[in-house]
Formats: C-alpha cells, structure tokens, sequence
C-alpha cells in the first residue's frame, strides 16, 4: 500500500469558534487558533467558504479577507472580534457605485425573484432599488 503525501501548511483561524471546510464531500474541522498539518489543496476552500463579512469588492469577487488565514504569508492572521463585526453580507457596500450603496438589509424578510423581475422575465433593477 502505498502512502500518500501532500504539502501541508499552518491554517490559522481568526475567529474563536470552529469554523468548517466542506473539501471532497466532508467536512473538516477548523479548530479556533493554529490548525497546523492542514493540506495546501484544501486552503482556498476553506478561505472561500468562511469570508469576512463587508470585505468582498463587489467587482472583483475573487478580492475579499477571510476568517483564516495561512501563517508566513501575506494574509491577514490578526484575530477577529466577532462581537464587533456589523455586515451581513459578503461585499463591502460602501464599493458599490450608485444607487446599490444604499441599499440596507431587512430583518426577518428574504425576497423572492417574482418580487424584482418584469412581465417579459427580464430583472427590473428598479423594482431593486425601489424606484416602482
């Protein structure tokens, strides 16, 4: 049998609860802290699937922080107080151009497609941003 290797590097959560990586069909554990051992294949999943909320550009998706980070290099390993963080969602709204800056969350409601689309299918951004 042979055993398989794999390059691996020190995962480093920002956050003090465990967060998780879906990689291959499972879910990996990200334990608060240095999670050391952790394979290089499995990195950008696990910074993709646990975004800072508020960080994300909304024009260039693949520019956003993450709750984890890889320790030795650029990204960001500075802890996170939860408590403090305000966004609900991934962009950064304040990048947004136009009339999208303003738009705010709603408590307790999601909208449905049918609510934002005109007669012939064709999305209505006015009917987004409440111009209707």
């Amino acid at each position: 049998m042979a055993m398989m290797m794999f390059d691996s590097v020190v995962l480093i959560n920002r956050t003090k609860r465990t967060l998780t990586c879906l990689f291959d069909g499972d879910y990996y554990p990200i334990k608060p802290g240095k999670n050391p051992g952790w394979p290089k294949v499995m990195v950008g999943f696990a910074k993709n699937q646990n975004p800072r909320m508020g960080t994300q550009d909304p024009y260039v998706g693949k520019n956003f922080e993450s709750l984890v980070g890889v320790e030795g290099t650029k990204d960001p390993i500075d802890p996170i107080d939860e408590a403090k963080e305000k966004s609900v969602e991934r962009i950064n709204r304040k990048m947004v151009m136009g009339q999208g800056r303003f738009a705010v969350p709603v408590d307790g409601r999601m909208f449905h497609p049918s609510e934002i689309m005109e007669e012939d299918g064709a999305l209505s951004l006015d009917s987004v941003f409440g111009k209707d």
